[in-house]
């Protein structure tokens, strides 16, 4: 038995069920395609990986072994999965971070490590170091401006037509404890993303269905001392640096493609989009000022229309 899906514009074809993904009528031939995987595939890693990930790339074909959960190898179009228990949930987190990661670069679909939302017709990105608060700001936005989520974590942007396009993803949100804590919500419930790992998933949101025009990438960091947000406007060299750490996991990218055809990708992304710095302190109750102050700021450049009935960046529910 089969099961087809579309994620991302791509459509998969897998040999397992993914709650996470969309259902969709099956496709021939299918952009991905899922299918369990001998152990033989993984032979060279067995050794190396001891109590940790091993992983390897050799010429066009990726390979990562998971103690006790099982290995993902990824050659153009294919994933193939060996389970080293039966725990097919154990499993998901690395198919559909690394492994899909891995098989979209290789597709030549380029994917950025970045939680979106989509205000009215446009969307807005942000970006930044693991722990950074990508998610945790995203559901701000998802409750403060009544938006609707594009992807969390992990996002298709394709910058080659008239505007760039930023594909819808999973439908979830994957918030620490504090996080939930901070907006009030019971973690009793919820999924894990890794078991003991203290971050949850909330897939009650709103979200889109279609691909939305992106209209500005932010990257985001912090500063514990900081009094209050401030939020500036990326020029130059910073802005292919902001770019460039927003490709998920972007030493996959160095290993499939030259130099040259990466920058080319980054300066064709930078050339379409505005991006900015928004730097603020790691306090919860300063999240719903550090919003206001980065839409009012978009509002100011032009970067989106404000939409009806949202007055000057004022949230219309508590965040």
């Amino acid at each position: 038995m089969s099961f087809s899906y579309a994620l991302f514009g791509l459509s998969i074809t897998a040999h397992k069920p993914l709650p996470e993904l969309d259902s969709e009528q099956a496709k021939a031939p299918a952009d991905l395609t899922l299918e369990a995987e001998s152990i033989d595939a993984f032979a060279h890693l067995l050794d190396a990986a001891g109590e940790g990930m091993a992983a390897s790339y050799r010429e066009d074909s990726f390979a990562a072994w998971m103690p006790g959960i099982g290995g993902l190898s990824v050659r153009r179009g294919r994933i193939g999965v060996h389970l080293a228990s039966a725990d097919w949930d154990l499993m998901r987190p690395y198919l559909l971070g690394m492994g899909l990661a891995v098989a979209m670069y290789q597709l030549r679909v380029f994917p950025h490590h970045v939680s979106a939302v989509a205000v009215g017709d446009y969307a807005v990105a942000f970006t930044g170091a693991s722990g950074a608060g990508k998610s945790t700001f995203a559901y701000q936005w998802l409750s403060q401006f009544d938006a609707e989520l594009v992807s969390d974590d992990l996002a298709r942007i394709d910058p080659s037509g008239s505007q760039p396009l930023i594909y819808p993803g999973l439908a979830r949100v994957k918030l620490w404890s504090d996080a939930l804590r901070g907006f009030s919500i019971a973690n009793e419930g919820l999924s894990q993303e890794l078991r003991g790992r203290d971050k949850f998933f909330l897939e009650n949101v709103r979200r889109v269905a279609r691909p939305v025009p992106l209209r500005a990438l932010v990257l985001l960091e912090s500063e514990p001392e900081l009094g209050e947000p401030r939020v500036e406007r990326l020029s130059g060299a910073q802005r292919v640096i902001a770019a460039r750490s927003s490709l998920y996991r972007p030493e996959f990218a160095t290993m499939l493609y030259p130099e040259a055809v990466l920058t080319r990708e980054l300066l064709t992304l930078c050339a379409a989009l505005p991006i900015y710095r928004l730097v603020r302190p790691r306090r919860l109750e300063l999240l719903s000022e550090g919003a206001r102050l980065l839409h009012n700021r978009l509002l100011v450049d032009g970067v989106w229309a404000e939409p009806d009935g949202l007055a000057n960046g004022e949230p219309r529910a508590s965040g």
